[in-house]
């Protein structure tokens, strides 16, 4: 795929693809081209919406998504155009959270302004995650204990785990609102 659309776009790699990062949901390539940095992305199964959501995103929003080279939907694979500076590496330089602020902000915007589409963000694969649904979705999570890891390290404690049952109605009428 990756060679395929550089040479479709006139590019050529110039340089050695590498891979910076797996984590269990992907895994990111970057590819040096002629034509400037790309980075290829594989997303795990359960995130296989993620490249036709991010190209739908970048023809809406452009202003707030890298540009989109090309998406195989099938595999979940996304090949975007460098965007420039990471805001972590921008944060840790600079040591100002107020570009933070912005971000949230561009983020906040963008979020209003696709929720008129969310009958296509879900057609695109986009996981239900509309008020309605989160009452459910917390029950879903509070009846899957062994992932809460309950009275361990690094999970819930058990008096933790009783007050968010607790809470389950309480959350269900909010979400009503």
């Amino acid at each position: 795929m990756i060679r395929a659309v550089l040479a479709d776009m006139g590019a050529v790699l110039n340089g050695p693809i590498e891979q910076p990062h797996i984590r269990p949901w992907s895994t990111v390539l970057t590819v040096p081209t002629t034509a400037g940095l790309f980075y290829f992305k594989a997303t795990a199964p359960t995130l296989h919406h993620e490249p036709a959501l991010t190209s739908a995103l970048a023809q809406w929003h452009p202003d707030c998504v890298p540009d989109v080279a090309a998406v195989d939907t099938k595999r979940g694979w996304l090949l975007m155009a460098d965007s420039g500076a990471s805001l972590r590496s921008i944060i840790k330089q600079d040591r100002d959270s107020a570009h933070w602020h912005m971000v949230l902000h561009n983020y906040a915007q963008l979020q209003l302004d696709v929720a008129s589409r969310a009958a296509e963000l879900l057609e695109l694969g986009a996981i239900d995650r509309r008020l309605a649904q989160l009452p459910t979705l917390f029950a879903q999570l509070l009846d899957d204990t062994d992932a809460l890891l309950i009275d361990h390290e690094d999970g819930l404690s058990a008096t933790e785990y009783d007050e968010h049952c607790a809470t389950c109605c309480c959350y269900a009428e909010m979400c009503q609102c």
